[in-house]
């Protein structure tokens, strides 16, 4: 053996050592990097917006793990779905997600893990404004928080509880968790649920009239978001403060607060929050009646949602339906709130499956058609009733759940009677428009009849 040869040979033995050093040192064999990176380009896609390739990856991704029968892989990229899809208000999806590893052993084996599930389910039912589920899940958590003293994302439960409780009306339990929640939030130094948490006691002070101890809580927002140093967290301040003075009636104020917000939440490549923001901004040219700049917002807000396949496309078309309603321009309008409906019923989205019939009806009556306006109420009170039998049930399960909190169920089942009554306002309404109608064409025939 020459001497070249011989160094040719030690030159291959160290390379081939340092390439099994590394792979022991890692860790990671060939498979496992590229999951890493494939989870790498999934969170690349998600910081730039483009929540339909990160969608299409994970759900690659996931199938080939159910073909490896590979668990833990299984279960990260279910989970990464998951938030993805709550993310981009597909709960439904994000609801089958969990439930399909929340039992999974990578999933019960790690405290973090398990409440991190229990947690993002309640999210997905409070997304879909399924306050029994949304609490259930909620509540659970917190027990098992503080059972196994995991200590984190408590201060963020609280905060989710004390929403539901806002939402129900419930004064006293909401002052409750929220407390709890600033308390938390203020000990871990998080600023993203802190922030959150005084935004909506601003929410609540504005709705008890109590501008006072609101604007003190917007200012105190604005100086924590600067001091977070976090573009998220300004949007957060910023937003607060333009509900503020929408409430004033202050709409030049309004604006200019929820543009700073939109520059922030762009800048911070949050276009799902973007999307929400110019909903805002064409709230305010809706309240001004200048309905064409109100269409431009919501189509900006229709084409993040569309790019995104956001559950929230049933709404940004409800929205521009009703635009063009106000506009006069009645085919348009009915084109938009049909899409709405088809849309919210793909995706079984109650809110906005409800929103789409009221509004359809709105418009037939507004047009003078009392077939279609009848059709669409005896549509809309099946549905009412279908919502009925589902939702009692769900009351049950919760008063067994809450045991003592009596309020909470009568504020639901005082929702449900609100539903009924609604109904019998619109039928009253084409009631009458029958009546006038028939009353218009019978006084023609009496008046020819009465001719020469």
């Amino acid at each position: 053996m020459n001497r070249t040869t011989l160094l040719f040979l030690i030159f291959f033995i160290c390379c081939t050592l340092h390439v099994i050093s590394g792979e022991q040192k890692n860790g990671k064999p060939e498979g496992d990097l590229s999951f890493q990176n494939k989870l790498k380009t999934i969170n690349q896609a998600i910081s730039v917006g483009d929540y339909s390739t990160a969608l299409n990856l994970a759900s690659e991704g996931l199938e080939a793990a159910e073909m490896e029968r590979d668990q833990k892989k299984k279960c990260v990229l279910s989970l990464h779905l998951a938030e993805l899809n709550n993310k981009i208000g597909r709960q439904n999806q994000a609801i089958e997600n969990y439930l399909k590893i929340i039992d999974n052993d990578y999933i019960v084996s790690n405290n973090k893990r398990n409440l991190f599930c229990q947690m993002e389910l309640g999210r997905a039912y409070l997304g879909l404004d399924n306050y029994n589920m949304a609490l259930k899940y909620f509540l659970d958590a917190i027990d098992f928080s503080l059972e196994r003293e995991v200590n984190q994302y408590d201060d963020e439960l609280y905060l989710y509880v004390a929403l539901i409780y806002y939402k129900l009306g419930d004064n006293q339990l909401f002052n409750s968790y929220i407390q709890s929640s600033i308390k938390r939030a203020t000990e871990y130094k998080n600023y993203r649920v802190l922030i959150s948490a005084k935004k909506m006691l601003v929410m609540q002070y504005l709705r008890e009239k109590r501008y006072v101890e609101a604007r003190e809580f917007v200012r105190d927002l604005h100086r924590l978001s600067i001091e977070s140093r976090n573009l998220n967290n300004m949007t957060t301040a910023r937003i607060a403060l333009a509900d503020y003075y929408v409430e004033l009636n202050n709409l030049d104020s309004s604006l200019y607060n929820y543009e700073k917000a939109l520059e922030y939440s762009l800048l911070a490549k949050d276009y799902i929050n973007a999307a929400n923001i110019y909903t805002r901004i064409s709230h305010i040219f809706y309240l001004r009646e200048e309905w064409d700049l109100a269409i431009l917002n919501n189509n900006e807000a229709l084409l993040i949602r569309l790019n995104s396949k956001s559950t929230l496309i049933a709404s940004s078309y409800a929205n521009l339906g009703i635009n063009y309603m106000k506009k006069g321009e009645i085919d348009t309008a009915e084109v938009f709130l049909k899409k709405s409906l088809k849309e919210a019923i793909k995706n079984n989205n109650l809110k906005y499956i409800r929103q789409a019939y009221v509004k359809l009806i709105q418009l037939y009556i507004l047009d003078n058609n009392s077939k279609s306006s009848i059709s669409f109420i005896q549509l809309y009170e099946n549905f009412i009733d279908s919502v009925n039998i589902s939702s009692s049930k769900g009351v049950l399960t919760m008063q067994q759940k809450l045991n003592t909190n009596k309020t909470t169920i009568e504020k639901l089942n005082n929702y449900l009677l609100a539903e009924k009554k609604h109904l019998i306002v619109l039928y009253s309404v084409v009631f009458v428009l029958i009546v006038i109608l028939v009353w218009r064409l019978f006084s023609k025939k009496i008046v020819k009849s009465f001719k020469f």
